[in-house]
């Protein structure tokens, strides 16, 4: 099962979810723990909630994409697709622990059985994790700690930012989650720490541990700069997720002359240039958990960075945190403040949107089980009769393939993704997810083959599913070289199917009208220019 929300209307539900298999660079992982992160999982409830007139004024960059889209496809396209984005469903979580349960062949770190820490997780029994992503969990340390990893890279790659070190004088604003683990790395690596936070109960708990706190009113912020003696902060982290920029505007006056402002969290940026211009200080805006974070190559390549020039990934840095854990550096097990289990999820999340302040971490607990573990897709589970089977539920295939192929009276009751790629809650009503894309194409209850995976395997699914006698409509390209072709054209000529290939501008009427003058005496080529 999987946590998921509706992009439309921010509805959450427990959706029966695929269990992917690994490409060669991934880790599949039953998870056993995950940290909602109460500021970032907010926001996306928020904003899924929020009208459509809400959302564009949130998202002016997803506005402006619409507009171009329309300029180059038309209205009518362009309205489509956006209706068929906001009837998605999305996943929620980033950060968890679990046990591996198989491994691609690239991984060579990692093993079946063994204990781990994942990033960009989701919220779900088994997660499918690159494997520069996944971290070992030490003996000592518990799969709640473990969950905790991806939330601590935040912090540890929002402290590296600031150049800090033993002796430096630390501001964090903020003492939410980030902001009670930023400040207590940044007190076990010698600095001196102090905190601004408006809620009480926060900066009690932030107290215990050695951080001097001010609440965040004029008061405060005048107790902060007494605090760093006249002379300024070393360096101001930013952990608070306002829309204000007053944050900002009073860390700068805060700040020693030529300090690092950093911000890790989320904050307006209407800025009055004259303070920074005054002290000559560095504004940093923080990336997610660091170096490799968004980067392909990194993370679905599975190409690390050297150390030598890049110390602290994404992977060392949950290392790192994690080497705190087991050396009992730092203690997070009193920032938990509710566990529910993961059937429970709901519940979690209402308390997260009731405005209750007594919250930091919540952690859901997911069943343990005691037999050996084995990859799931591999247990065999008969399919019920099926009309047509989709392989491959990447954007394209749920913007406009499923649609256009439901709107022509096509019916898909069984799906599968190898990325674990879900599709729009209406279409989960009517179909079911497959654990193995052999489910689809070898089953004799399916006569039908839609295939929308990524490009260098269309080859092979093709090939398979006209050796099983289906029909198959396959998403351009067919294949990506001659040889391939060849098996495709073997396999054609001993099959009792019909295959048909995606390319939908032989329907366009510029593209029919085009063809009716030039005829068809030979090879034509069509450029067509859009005048604005």
């Amino acid at each position: 099962m999987r946590l998921v929300q509706s992009v439309r209307s921010g509805e959450l539900c427990l959706v029966e979810d695929i269990i992917p298999e690994p490409s060669p660079t991934q880790v599949l992982v039953k998870t056993r723990a995950s940290l909602i992160s109460a500021g970032t999982e907010r926001s996306l409830r928020s904003l899924a909630s929020a009208s459509l007139l809400a959302k564009a004024r949130a998202r002016p960059d997803l506005v402006k994409q619409v507009i171009e889209r329309a300029k180059k496809t038309g209205l009518r396209s362009t309205a489509k697709a956006v209706r068929s984005r906001l009837a998605d469903s999305m996943p929620l979580g980033y950060s968890a622990a679990g046990v591996v349960v198989s491994v691609g062949e690239a991984v060579t770190d990692l093993r079946p059985g063994q204990r781990v820490a994942t990033a960009g997780a989701p919220h779900a029994d088994h997660q499918i994790v690159a494997g520069n992503l996944t971290v070992a969990l030490p003996e000592t340390a518990s799969f709640e700690e473990g969950s905790f990893s991806t939330i601590a890279s935040i912090a540890l790659n929002g402290i590296r930012l600031s150049n800090i070190g033993p002796g430096s004088r630390v501001l964090v604003v903020g003492l939410g989650l980030v902001g009670q683990i930023t400040a207590r790395i940044a007190l076990a690596s010698g600095a001196v720490v102090g905190g601004i936070e408006p809620n009480a109960d926060r900066r009690k708990i932030a107290s215990k541990k050695g951080i001097s706190v001010f609440p965040a009113n004029d008061q405060g912020w005048e107790a902060a700069a007494d605090w760093a003696h006249g002379s300024g902060a070393d360096a101001v982290i930013v952990t608070a997720a306002t829309k204000s920029s007053d944050p900002l505007l009073r860390s700068a006056k805060v700040a020693r002359d030529r300090a690092l402002i950093v911000l890790v969290g989320e904050s307006g940026m209407n800025l009055d240039r004259r303070p920074f211009y005054d002290k000559e200080l560095t504004l940093r805006v923080a990336r997610s958990y660091g170096p490799g974070r968004y980067d392909p190559s990194y993370e679905d390549l599975g190409i690390d960075y050297p150390p030598g020039y890049v110390p602290w990934t994404v992977q060392r840095n949950m290392e790192a945190f994690l080497n705190l854990v087991e050396h009992n550096r730092i203690e997070i097990s009193d920032l938990i403040t509710h566990r529910f289990h993961f059937t429970e999820a709901l519940e979690a999340y209402e308390l997260l949107g009731s405005g209750e302040k007594s919250h930091l971490g919540i952690v859901l607990k997911y069943t343990e089980e005691p037999e050996k573990l084995e990859p799931p897709h591999t247990k065999k589970t008969p399919i019920r009769d099926l009309d047509s089977g989709l392989v491959g539920t990447g954007r394209f295939a749920r913007d406009v393939l499923v649609p256009s192929a439901i709107a022509a009276g096509f019916t898909f009751t069984h799906y599968h993704s190898a990325t674990g790629s879900i599709l729009s809650t209406e279409m989960l009503a009517s179909a079911n997810p497959s654990p193995a894309s052999e489910q689809i194409l070898e089953s004799d209850a399916v006569s039908i083959v839609f295939i929308a995976t990524r490009h260098d395997t269309h080859s092979a699914f093709v090939s398979r599913a006209l050796g099983a006698g289906k029909h198959v409509f396959c998403e351009k390209p067919l294949a990506l070289g001659e040889a391939e072709l060849m098996d495709i054209e073997s396999a054609l000529a001993s099959s009792t199917g019909s295959l048909m290939v995606g390319f939908n501008r032989r329907w366009s009427p510029s593209v029919s009208d085009a063809v009716k003058i030039l005829g068809s005496g030979g090879p034509v080529q069509i450029i067509k220019g859009i005048q604005y």
